[in-house]
């Protein structure tokens, strides 16, 4: 899809960043309209599979490289652009952590390879990804299906984790409603004593 090399680290970056619901097949979080499948959200484009809508947010990267994009080019650093495509001032450290490059490295830089950015799979910034399957479903089709082992080792351990604290999540509250029910019984019996008490 790309003839230059760091399209798919971007691409990549900017999917995890968003985290969007795989049923959109927006993986960039674009509002290009209703392409025929309608929108979610505050406009968000809803694709009609994952292909087209990576192909979508490949568009709108190529579009800076060559300087047709109407909101941004290679200038910018990676926290403009961040606060430009989000509206989020931490967006653009988001994606420079991420990538692990600084960000007041360019878009331009970046998007042509320069200087090597990280894997997204090898940094953890704990945010969403949706899913390995999807994440690995744009990794297969932009050709990186090599490292997709990687991020499906992350996403496991990240929900691994996440079932983890919610399992001792879930013992806590069942410890409390126990303490609870405890507390309630000695109400009761007490209420009971005094009732029997009154009546005799």
């Amino acid at each position: 899809m790309s003839s230059l090399p760091g399209v798919p680290s971007l691409a990549a970056a900017i999917t995890q960043a968003e985290g969007v619901n795989p049923a959109y097949s927006n993986p960039g979080a674009l509002s290009n309209g209703d392409v025929g499948y309608g929108t979610f959200g505050q406009g968000l484009t809803i694709y009609g599979d994952l292909e087209a809508g990576e192909q979508a947010l490949y568009n709108q990267l190529l579009s800076i490289a060559n300087g047709t994009s109407k909101y941004y080019n290679q200038n910018m650093t990676l926290s403009e652009f961040g606060q430009t495509y989000s509206g989020n001032p931490n967006y653009g450290n988001t994606l420079a952590s991420i990538l692990g490059v600084s960000p007041n490295t360019s878009v331009g830089s970046v998007l042509n390879g320069s200087p090597a950015v990280s894997s997204p799979a090898q940094v953890s910034t704990g945010t969403a990804v949706g899913s390995s399957g999807v994440l690995g479903s744009v990794l297969d089709n932009v050709g990186l299906g090599g490292i997709q082992s990687s991020i499906d080792s992350y996403v496991s351990n990240t929900l691994f984790s996440s079932r983890l604290v919610l399992l001792l999540i879930g013992f806590l509250l069942i410890g409390a409603g126990l303490f609870s029910f405890k507390s309630t019984q000695t109400v009761i019996q007490t209420v009971g004593k005094h009732v029997g008490e009154a009546a005799a």
